[in-house]
């Protein structure tokens, strides 16, 4: 079994005095209609970029499956046919 990336002492959280807190994007539902009308215009005129990680050859879509669960990708997780440009 793979080691976690990241281990968090709770002791030393409150010895410190450290929040830790999660984000949630249900927790802003609030806010999407305001990201809509910020970011598809960037989006559409390129101004904005997707971030994107590529994995080429159908024989590696398990191990770019594993490495999206395991948070080894930025952005979208992509598996291409070689020769396909991206």
């Amino acid at each position: 079994m793979p080691k976690p990336l990241l281990t968090i002492e709770s002791t030393a959280l409150v010895e410190k005095s450290i929040r830790l807190e999660g984000f949630l994007v249900r927790n802003h539902m609030d806010a999407q209609e305001e990201l809509y009308d910020f970011a598809v215009p960037h989006l559409r005129t390129g101004r904005l970029e997707l971030d994107t990680t590529v994995v080429e050859g159908f024989e590696h879509i398990v191990t770019a499956f594993l490495g999206m669960l395991r948070g080894g990708n930025t952005g979208k997780m992509l598996v291409a046919r070689p020769g396909l440009d991206t």
